[in-house]
C-alpha cells in the first residue's frame, strides 16, 4: 500500500506531499524508508520547536508538513542525468541540505525560469515559517545552530518545491 497523506488533518501541503511521495516510490522508495523520514521530521521539530499556545495546532501540522516535504525532496527526489536520462540520486552527506537546495534553487531559474524575486521572496516567508517555530538557540555557535540550520533549510526546500516543481499535473505557479 502506497504512503500518502491521509487528509485527517489536511493542509494545503498535502497535495504537494502526495506527489512528492508518488515520484519517490516510483524511482523506489520504500513505505518504512519514508515512515523513517516521518519519524525524523517529527523528532528534529521536537529538538528545536516551540511549543506556545499562540501557535495554532493547524499551523504546527503545516510546519511539519513543509518540513516533511523538504526532507523526502533532499532525501529521495530523483535527478536526471542530462547526458544519459537515467535517474539517479547523487551521494551526499545526510545533512548537506546546502546541496540540494543550491540544486533546487539553480534549476528552478534555468529549466524552469521562476524569475529570481520569486524565489527570494519564497525563501523569506520559508524562513519567517521556520522562525515562527523554533526555540532561540542554545548557543551561536555553529553546533548550538546546527539543528535549527537545518529546519531552516528544510521550510526552504519544502516550499520551493510546494510553490513551483511542476509536476505532470500541475506547472509551476509563475506561468
Amino acid at each position: 500500500m502506497p504512503f500518502e497523506p491521509s487528509g485527517f488533518l489536511a493542509t494545503e501541503f498535502d497535495d504537494t506531499t502526495g506527489r512528492v511521495l508518488r515520484t519517490i516510490q516510483a524511482a523506489g522508495v520504500t513505505d518504512e524508508e519514508i515512515e523513517e523520514d516521518q519519524d525524523f521530521t517529527v523528532t528534529l521539530l521536537m529538538e528545536v520547536g516551540k511549543n506556545h499556545p499562540s501557535i495554532p495546532p493547524k499551523e504546527v501540522i503545516e510546519a511539519m508538513d513543509l518540513a516533511f516535504i523538504g526532507l523526502l525532496v533532499h532525501r529521495h527526489l530523483p535527478y536526471k542525468d542530462a547526458d544519459t536520462g537515467a535517474l539517479y540520486h547523487p551521494e551526499i552527506e545526510p545533512n548537506n541540505y546546502t546541496f540540494t537546495a543550491s540544486v533546487l534553487v539553480n534549476m528552478l531559474i534555468e529549466e524552469f525560469a521562476v524569475p529570481v524575486a520569486d524565489i527570494d521572496a519564497t525563501v523569506n516567508e520559508a524562513s519567517e515559517r521556520a522562525i515562527r517555530h523554533m526555540r532561540p538557540p542554545t548557543s551561536f555557535t555553529d553546533e548550538g545552530l546546527a539543528l535549527h540550520t537545518h529546519v531552516m533549510a528544510l521550510f526552504v526546500i519544502g516550499l520551493l518545491t510546494h510553490r513551483f516543481m511542476p509536476t505532470t499535473e500541475t506547472p509551476p505557479d509563475h506561468q
